[in-house]
């Protein structure tokens, strides 16, 4: 790995440091490529000025990515820049994560039998089960805005047309084609499921493989 120091290849606790540490390296590597991908498709969104799609799939596409794994990514660098004085009262991001949404947000206590009753804090970061109800909640309303925002607001600008003559006439190309908000609704339904297990998908994948490390 680049930047660990040599000695670990020498030491006995080698497996235990080095395994989390690539973890924990590719879940920030992956999660940044998700980011970057969504980051795309909202510039290419702004380029055809589909300003629907911008506003109802980019936005919350990246506060769902963000709410969650991109936290998770927040809390891995916090907690390497973080200096413990007991390594036992670092607390583990895992729990800090399987908490976040079995409890609502609530920050689990650290094992005070292990460490030994000095710690100062059971959290990362300050004010951090406000942060994650507040992310919990972000990305709870994510997911139906992605779902039926841009169907509705298509049915919305197709309606404001009623004055304008809506004539399917595909044999000869003329005339405008019939709005049909069934079939866009099962088209953003198949992206948004495709949008949410993809990205679960693949960060269960490297929480698994870390769980086993």
């Amino acid at each position: 790995t680049w930047g660990m120091d040599p000695i670990w290849k020498q030491s006995a606790n080698e497996l235990t440091f080095t395994n989390p540490l690539k973890m924990k390296l590719s879940i920030v590597l992956g999660v940044s490529q998700m980011l970057f991908g969504v980051i795309l498709s909202g510039l290419n969104y702004i380029h055809f000025k589909d300003y629907n799609s911008l506003i109802n799939a980019f936005i919350p596409q990246f506060l769902l990515l963000f709410s969650i794994f991109g936290y998770m990514v927040i809390l891995i660098l916090v907690k390497w820049s973080t200096h413990y004085e007991n390594t036992h009262c670092a607390p583990s991001i895992l729990t800090i994560f399987i908490s976040m949404f079995l409890s609502l947000g609530k920050v689990p206590k650290v094992d005070e039998t292990e460490s030994g009753r000095d710690c100062h804090s059971d959290e990362l970061i300050s004010n951090q089960e406000e942060v994650q109800v507040f992310l919990l909640v972000m990305a709870f309303i994510s997911v139906p805005w992605m779902l039926l925002g841009k169907p509705l607001v298509m049915k919305f600008q197709n309606s404001r047309k009623t004055h304008q003559p809506v004539v399917d006439d595909s044999d000869h190309g003329d005339g405008h084609e019939v709005f049909n908000f069934a079939e866009e609704m099962v088209h953003n339904i198949i992206h948004t499921v495709e949008f949410v297990l993809g990205t679960v998908s693949n960060t269960a994948s490297y929480l698994r493989l870390w769980a086993l490390s």
